[in-house]
């Protein structure tokens, strides 16, 4: 089945959708000033996902925590393939390279730790000052110590 338009409606639909199509650029770019204002540190090891705000919001703040995370596995994805190459072409400086790149991973794992252990301190409390709240049924397993590194 065709929808037919009236040859009189027709020039009115296109130029309502020429008006809205031509809003697209200037709204694109206030969206980007507005949600792209936060420029990445220029240290590594710096956390760039966890933000203190969110942390009102458990949800939020375990999504902040994942992508973190994921984070963290983007760089020990780099430092495998650069032992790879370290290791196949005997480079020593590639050897350095990745235990900086080690050290930047235990840095992060150690600020995501830090900020799960913010989060459930805040869960506890709201969920002391009484009253259901979304952030006490967080599960009771976060174990900081489970998510230590292994290494000594």
């Amino acid at each position: 089945m065709w929808l037919s338009i009236s040859p009189l409606i027709a020039p009115s639909l296109v130029e309502t959708a020429d008006f809205f199509i031509g809003l697209l650029d200037p709204l694109a770019w206030l969206l980007d000033k507005m949600l792209l204002s936060r420029k990445p540190s220029a240290n590594p090891s710096a956390p760039r996902y966890l933000d203190e705000n969110a942390l009102d919001a458990p949800s939020l703040a375990l999504a902040d925590a994942s992508r973190e995370t994921l984070r963290i596995g983007d760089v020990v994805e780099v430092m495998l393939r650069q032992v790879m190459v370290a290791l196949i072409t005997n480079d020593r400086a590639r050897v350095g390279e990745v235990s900086r790149m080690d050290n930047i991973v235990d840095r992060l794992d150690e600020a995501i730790k830090l900020y799960i252990t913010k989060l459930t301190r805040a869960a506890s409390t709201i969920a002391r000052g009484g009253g259901p709240s979304k952030s006490s049924r967080l599960p009771s397993i976060w174990n900081t110590r489970a998510m230590s590194s292994t290494r000594t």
